[in-house]
């Protein structure tokens, strides 16, 4: 006997139709997060319904679901993976056309040759080989299902238009059940494999936080976004609808904020670098859309938005205590209409007469097509959503022939504390280059290293050559899903790290205060100035304003990623609050060959792996990495202190008239003076510290301590 209710294990293979790969479901586990279990009878004292579960006998065994099981897919290091199915029509002795409890055709168990799994030989197979393998190597299939399983047979009281009342045997069929619950961070590869007919997903979230987000069903409004005012935790029978009522619901207490962006702007602007004359950076602002209250919008599969939610109203009711941990939504809900409440009246207003859009309600994205998005204002950012209930393969996904000729091999995760980037990296293949070391998290475990996004993220693209559009056309495919381990250890969804102790590769600068980092690559290839393929810009985002980010430029441009032949001249700037003080971070090996040039007290510090500076509030136009050599296109028209090699170079523009320079040891004896000089005065001198007295016969003065080297 197949239990109704099973949960996925994974404890054989990776195979959905193995077995040992399923356990019986406690009924703990099948109704709430809770500690108090509930009954699954109407009768809340009747026991009858636990036999559906593992019952009193704590028998966990179970068999491959069939088309009426309803299983539970949790958070763990395997998650099944579906080979495709032939469908092949079955018949009882010739005449009659089998079908399964849905009504569809039943289909035998059999692989398409060509599926990429039917080919997959791997270390961790079935412990069991079918028939036909039967004098098989010991390297079996992963795909493989429980010995001699596609000659079993399964009982079907359904073989019509109507029932009845007899039971029918027909050819067992593979990957299939009625329903599918995906606990968060839960996943499945090959989900267009699946014969199901309702999926759920429940997604978890920090507080007080703004989230790029992305439903993977159909049938997903903005209505949707409500949580239970007792816990902030979605914690009903799993399987079972869920509706908006005010006893159990208050769109205020918790609170849902959200954002879409097909409503917002990017704009481009100029960074402020107090009275220098030379040509100003900019930066790419993003404007999110107001907080809107239009329960009706709808989330498109493949599409983003942003969430937040906000607890601070909340107590319990019980013991008066704020709220900890993490709130938890389940999607779909079964409501048929919505209205609009404001926060001092519980009387709600009908919108769109009462009809929601919920085509396709339970289903998932076929794991094949192509999605549009649109904006209300033209621009070139989208906010792309991962359609899939596995992660997606960035460097797939971007490079596929289709998408890589309307979108730039880049893209932007923005979160409340965070701002991650992404580049392609064409000096090696299939790799991601990124401005951060990530750790995974919940709902949101994605991989730096890889390039993997996870399900229900949200990310932004950028049109190809920053081409200004309207709509924006993407294609998924089912070879863009991969599915990763969760480990439940690395934290809440993508979170900056810790302040880092050193870069990961010799290429590479990392600068960082501790919420936001900037990646300086060298890049013997890469171009000089900004290049859209090469270098990923800080987004200024409004969501954003009370971070401390930190960027570099390329060319004129707020780079979280830039790649350049080389750092000199490379500026380091913030965008921080005006009274803030930053501790910004230099890590790399490459920073031996570097000076940070202090344009505002000409001072020229040499750089090391961990050097520390502290910034107040936001900072342009100041800080420079130089090698020493030439720092002409870094300062305005002042008189200008440079340490090269063995030597320091003190130049100044004609209107400073004559130039005297003066050098002094840490001992405060001059050591060297120069006289008479205009516009340029070079004077050698050994390794050590000094400062420089430069002033003009005409006007300017400046005074320096450098370093030669």
């Amino acid at each position: 006997m197949v239990p109704e209710y099973q949960v996925w294990t994974g404890g054989a293979s990776l195979n959905w139709n193995n077995d040992e790969n399923w356990s019986r479901v406690k009924k703990e586990t099948l109704l709430t997060d809770s500690d108090t279990p509930k009954s699954l009878s109407s009768d809340a004292n009747s026991d009858n319904r636990f036999l559906i579960t593992d019952g009193s006998n704590d028998n966990t065994f179970a068999y491959a679901p069939l088309d009426f099981t309803k299983v539970i897919i949790p958070a763990g290091a395997t998650y099944p993976q579906l080979a495709e199915r032939k469908h092949d029509r079955a018949a009882t002795n010739g005449t009659v056309s089998v079908k399964n409890g849905h009504g569809d055709a039943a289909v035998s168990y059999a692989w398409v040759d060509s599926d990429p799994m039917a080919a997959t030989e791997a270390g961790n197979g079935d412990k069991k080989e079918s028939a036909a393998d039967a004098n098989a190597t010991t390297k079996t299939p992963s795909y493989l299902p429980t010995q001699y399983v596609q000659y079993d047979m399964a009982a079907s009281t359904y073989t019509g238009e109507t029932e009845d009342g007899n039971v029918y045997c027909r050819p067992w069929y593979a990957n299939a059940c009625d329903q599918i619950h995906f606990n968060s961070n839960a996943e499945i590869l090959n989900q267009q494999n699946l014969d199901y007919q309702k999926a759920w997903v429940d997604m978890e979230m920090k507080p007080d936080q703004w989230y790029n987000v992305a439903s993977p069903l159909y049938g997903v409004v903005a209505g949707d976004m409500y949580l239970p005012k007792t816990d902030a935790r979605q914690a009903n029978e799993l399987f079972t609808d869920i509706k908006f009522n005010t006893t159990d619901n208050d769109r205020f207490h918790p609170a849902v904020f959200q954002r879409g962006w097909d409503k917002g702007t990017e704009t481009v602007y100029n960074i402020k670098e107090g009275d220098c004359p030379k040509e100003e950076t900019v930066a790419l602002a993003s404007t999110w859309s107001h907080v809107y209250n239009d329960v009706t919008d709808q989330y498109k599969v493949g599409a983003g938005y942003s969430v937040k939610t906000d607890v601070s109203r909340y107590a319990d009711a019980t013991n008066n205590t704020e709220f900890a941990g993490l709130v938890k939504f389940r999607f779909p809900k079964a409501d048929t209409d919505y209205q609009y409440f404001t926060d001092d009246s519980n009387t709600g207003k009908d919108e769109n007469d009462g009809v929601l859009n919920r085509d396709n309600k339970h289903r998932l994205f076929e794991g094949e097509g192509e999605i549009e998005l649109t904006k209300a204002t033209a621009g070139t950012l989208f906010l792309v959503g991962n359609p899939f209930m596995a992660h997606l393969d960035m460097t797939k996904f971007l490079a596929h022939e289709k998408n890589s000729d309307v979108i730039e091999g880049k893209y932007w995760i923005l979160n409340g504390d965070n701002q991650i980037a992404w580049v392609m990296d064409h000096n090696n293949e299939n790799a991601m280059l990124s401005n951060e070391t990530l750790t995974s998290g919940k709902m949101t475990a994605t991989s730096a290293t890889t390039g993997k996004l996870a399900p229900m993220q949200g990310f932004f693209v950028q049109t190809k050559d920053t081409e200004k559009k309207l709509t924006l056309k993407l294609t998924f495919t089912s070879e863009m899903m991969a599915v990763e381990p969760y480990d439940d250890s690395k934290g809440l969804l993508v979170k900056a790290p810790a302040r880092m102790t050193r870069a990961d590769d010799d290429d590479i600068i990392r600068v960082s205060t501790g919420e936001s980092t900037a990646i300086i690559r060298l890049n013997a290839s890469a171009d000089k100035g900004y290049a859209a393929s090469e270098d990923v810009e800080m987004i200024d985002d409004s969501n954003q304003r009370g971070m401390r980010r930190i960027y570099t430029v390329a060319g004129t441009m707020a780079a979280a990623i830039n790649q350049t032949p080389d750092a000199d001249g490379v500026e380091v700037g913030l965008m921080a609050p005006t009274d803030s003080v930053t501790t910004v971070t230099f890590n790399g090996a490459a920073l031996e060959d570097y000076l940070l040039y202090d344009t505002a007290t000409g001072e020229m510090t040499p750089l090391h792996d961990g050097f520390e500076l502290e910034m107040a509030g936001s900072v342009s136009g100041r800080y420079f990495l130089t090698s020493g050599i030439d720092t002409a296109e870094i300062e305005d028209g002042t008189i200008r202190i440079v340490p090269a090699r063995h030597e320091v170079v003190v130049t100044a523009p004609a209107v400073c008239g004559d130039l005297t320079v003066r050098v002094y040891d840490t001992l405060g004896r001059e050591i060297a003076t120069a006289e008479g000089f205009a516009e340029e005065v070079r004077i050698s001198l050994d390794p050590g510290i000094y400062v420089i007295d430069a002033e003009g016969s005409e006007k300017g003065r400046k005074a320096a301590k450098v370093s030669i080297r």
